[in-house]
């Protein structure tokens, strides 16, 4: 961690779940993840999991905002967040960025926002290289912004409200 600015540079899938979990346990409004296709091998870690599931169901009026690119992975990797969605359906929202948005952006930057402050960052979504800040506010504003874009470029995804026998 630099002890200037607080940021932890990020360059491993370990380095990201320890971080999740870090953020994750401070969250108390409200989490904001902004995802390629809600990664398995970081939010559907175990300990990552289940600092979601705490959040969602231990915290009066969570809320837990997903925005993916696809949700084509979701139902046939049993995704413990899907499960969780489909339960918590007032806590947890998941929805998917117009296709066409997708194909015109080269990269698509990964994050997870908690509350105003807290930011776990990736540019590119293909790789685990970012940081992690707790207490970000200028950053948070900018992701906020950019997630409320890409919220209003969005439909509720079909995979996460299909329920399957």
């Amino acid at each position: 961690m630099d002890a200037d600015t607080g940021v932890v540079r990020l360059d491993s899938l370990a380095a990201f779940k320890a971080q999740a979990c870090v953020l994750l346990r401070a969250a108390v409004r409200e989490i904001k993840i902004v995802s390629f296709d809600l990664e398995l091998p970081l939010y559907g870690d175990s300990e990552v999991f289940s600092r979601l599931k705490a959040f969602s169901t231990g915290h009066r009026n969570s809320k837990i905002d997903i925005i993916l690119a696809t949700d084509k992975e979701l139902v046939g990797a049993g995704h413990p967040v899907l499960d969780l969605s489909r339960r918590m359906t007032s806590t947890i929202q998941i929805q998917v960025v117009d296709p066409a948005y997708v194909e015109s952006n080269k990269s698509f930057a990964s994050f997870l926002l908690i509350d105003r402050s807290g930011v776990l960052y990736r540019p590119d979504s293909s790789v685990y290289i970012g940081f992690s800040h707790a207490n970000d506010i200028a950053t948070a504003v900018r992701l906020r912004e950019q997630y409320d874009e890409l919220d209003r470029l969005s439909k509720p995804s079909r995979e996460a409200k299909r329920l399957y026998l």
